[in-house]
């Protein structure tokens, strides 16, 4: 019997890999100059968040069937 992955899996997935790489997109285009005051206050901390967005993705896509 083949495996089927959670109906919640594959928009989960795509939501934590798209809002990470426009997070990382947002800050670069935005989020440096200070248009953006909160990210303008994370710093660095902005390409964590989205690393991290992408990493989870990554993970998850580790238990699509």
């Amino acid at each position: 019997k083949p495996k089927i992955s959670p109906r919640w899996l594959g928009p989960t997935m795509l939501t934590f890999g798209i809002a990470g790489v426009l997070w990382i997109a947002t800050y670069y285009i935005a989020g440096v100059d200070g248009k953006i005051p909160f990210m303008a206050d994370l710093g660095n901390w902005n390409l964590a968040i989205g690393f991290g967005g992408i990493i989870i993705c990554v993970i998850l896509s580790t238990r699509w069937h």
